[in-house]
Formats: structure tokens, sequence, C-alpha cells
């Protein structure tokens, strides 16, 4: 079995699992490439070939997560962004304002943990050594603010995702002071 064969039966499987996790087609090509490169150098490896695919899809599972992992830690957010997520429909827009309402009315400790590690993209040992926290700390701080964010934002919002945790669906339950 060899690479040419592998990209011939698997590449139009393996670009839409990719595109189906990957949001746009430039961010698709560079994981479909990375995917083939470590199936090129793992090939050998390889014992079983009735379970191909099944090693394929693991491999393109595993780079579709180190896709998203370097960006979450290299992509940096302005405070005056709107939007949740690049090409956010308006009712993202909604929520995103809504968020950053409830962010403002975090208690003070809580709101400057959610905004170092959310707007600033710095990591929560980076969040520990700049409030003065150990790790453990820095990191029960903003899992409490995400939990504290989570609560208010359902009191105020219906909310149904799709299975990339994107909001496919939103209503508001009534007027609140944050939306």
């Amino acid at each position: 079995m060899d690479i040419n064969f592998i990209y011939q039966e698997y590449q139009e499987d393996l670009r839409r699992f990719i595109i189906k996790r990957v949001a746009n087609r430039e961010d698709m090509e560079d994981v479909l490439q990375e995917v083939l490169i470590k199936i090129q150098n793992n090939l050998a490896t390889i014992k079983d070939e009735g379970k191909v695919a099944a090693w394929i899809r693991r491999i393109a599972r595993n780079q579709i997560i180190d896709f998203y992992r370097s960006r979450r830690a290299t992509e940096r957010l302005d405070d005056n962004i709107p939007d949740v997520a690049d090409g956010a429909e308006n009712h993202n827009k909604e929520i995103s304002i809504c968020i950053r309402n409830i962010i403002g009315n975090l208690p003070a400790k809580y709101q400057e943990a959610i905004k170092l590690t959310t707007y600033q993209g710095l990591s929560q040992q980076q969040v520990a050594q700049r409030l003065g926290l150990s790790t453990s700390g820095a990191k029960s701080r903003v899992q409490r603010s995400r939990a504290m964010i989570k609560k208010m934002l359902l009191r105020c919002c219906q909310l149904e995702f799709d299975r990339m945790g994107n909001i496919i669906e939103y209503r508001q339950k009534g007027k609140t002071k944050y939306c």
C-alpha cells in the first residue's frame, strides 16, 4: 500500500470529514496536507490493512484537534470585537454582546481571570503568574468564571448548538440586564 493509493482511495472522504469540522476551505486544505504528511511518514507502521480507514480517520481527528489547539494559543481577541466567531450571524452578535455584559457583571477577580484567558489568550499558568495564584488556583478561577457565565446566559437565553459547538438557534427567554 502506498500514499498514492491512499490519496486516491480516501481523499474525498477525508475532505468531507475535515470540512465538517474546520470552518473554511483554506484551513481544511492545510489540515488535509498535514494529514497526508502524517500518513506518508507513518505508513510503514500500519499492520492491518483492513483498518486503514479507521487509522486515517484517527490521524485526521488528531490533526483537527492540533489545528484548533494551535489557533487557540496564538489568536488574540480585542475587547472591541463584537462577534463570537468569524462569519457569525446576527444572533451570535447579540449573544456576544450579552456575554460581554455578563462578564462585566462578574466579581472583579473572576472577570479578570476570564478576560486574561479568553481575550488576551494567556494560558492558565500565565494567569496564575500574573495574578499571584497557584496554577490550580488560576484554573479553578477560570472554570468558576465560565460556570457563572454559562449559568447567567442560560437564565436569559435558550441556545441550541451543532456538534462543533456553534450556535445554530438562539432565543431570548425575556429581557434581562445582560441581554
